[in-house]
């Protein structure tokens, strides 16, 4: 494309009208780029059903079966309500006057998820410049080409060293020094998609809640910085190879793993401890 856009319009793929707040964070500083709106919202119809929890019985003899149970109770009870780019934002007075449409997928091969050929073909009628994705699983299919420039994703770690999650934690446990966060544009291929921003950020080796932070509200102004290529006209780097990661696919750590983790951590905490105490001391 030669020249400059008039108009960008994009759409966001979210659970609905409470996010996240790096997610806000996101989306306001793509409203706030002149000749850019939102057009539509597409909403996993499914989180809704999530809600629905099980028994306090049930949730306790599946926690005890697995053999993550260390990540989960760690998750659950020393994560979850900490990590403050995760906290609840209602962004409906930014939405009014957006489309909605409630999508249903159909999950193939296990985790590869479609949109139905009349979501696509809905979709498709809004003109959309690109979908910001902050919901859904492994998008793939149409809904990848639908767009002008197709979806937009995060990924919160190198996607040359780390696929799959969770994310900023395998680089604590590792004692890598930098955790990296990504935003491409999405293929077929398990983060193997086109990268349109990358950086590489200093691990918070002492806390793993502070290095989610870190990254989730490190890369929040990139689709906007995107975006003004777009209006630009600078947009040939959108069309470029996708990402020849063969990098492993981390999944949660195991029981044995979490042990490790923990020690890791305690060890990381005590010399950032001596570390700022020494930092902070007076001169002698």
């Amino acid at each position: 494309m030669t020249g400059e856009r008039r108009q960008v319009r994009f759409g966001v793929m979210c659970t609905g009208t409470t996010s996240a707040a790096w997610e806000a964070e996101c989306l306001d500083r793509l409203v706030a780029l002149e000749n850019t709106h939102s057009a539509l919202l597409i909403i996993d119809r499914r989180a809704e059903a999530r809600r629905v929890r099980r028994g306090p019985a049930d949730r306790v003899r599946s926690l005890l079966r697995s053999d993550r149970m260390l990540w989960h109770l760690y998750e659950r009870l020393l994560v979850d309500g900490k990590i403050k780019a995760l906290a609840s934002v209602d962004w409906s007075a930014r939405l009014q006057g957006v489309s909605v449409l409630a999508c249903d997928v159909s999950r193939r091969g296990g985790f590869s998820e479609y949109f139905s050929a009349s979501d696509i073909e809905i979709i498709r009628g809004h003109e959309l410049d690109f979908i910001l994705r902050f919901a859904f699983g492994i998008v793939r299919g149409e809904i990848l080409r639908v767009a002008r420039y197709g979806v937009w994703s995060f990924h919160h770690d190198d996607e040359m060293r780390y696929r799959g999650g969770p994310p900023a934690f395998w680089e604590i446990y590792r004692g890598d020094p930098y955790t990296s966060v990504v935003l491409q544009r999405l293929t077929e291929r398990l983060d193997g998609g086109v990268v349109l921003r990358k950086r590489a950020f200093e691990t918070v080796l002492y806390s793993y809640t502070r290095n989610r932070d870190v990254g989730l509200f490190g890369g929040a102004a990139w689709p906007a910085e995107v975006c003004r290529d777009l209006l630009a006209g600078k947009d040939e780097y959108l069309a470029g190879p996708p990402s020849a990661s063969t990098a492993p696919i981390f999944h949660a750590p195991s029981n044995r793993e979490m042990l490790q983790f923990a020690v890791t951590l305690c060890r990381n905490y005590v010399r950032h401890c001596v570390r700022s105490r020494r930092s902070t001391a007076p001169p002698e």
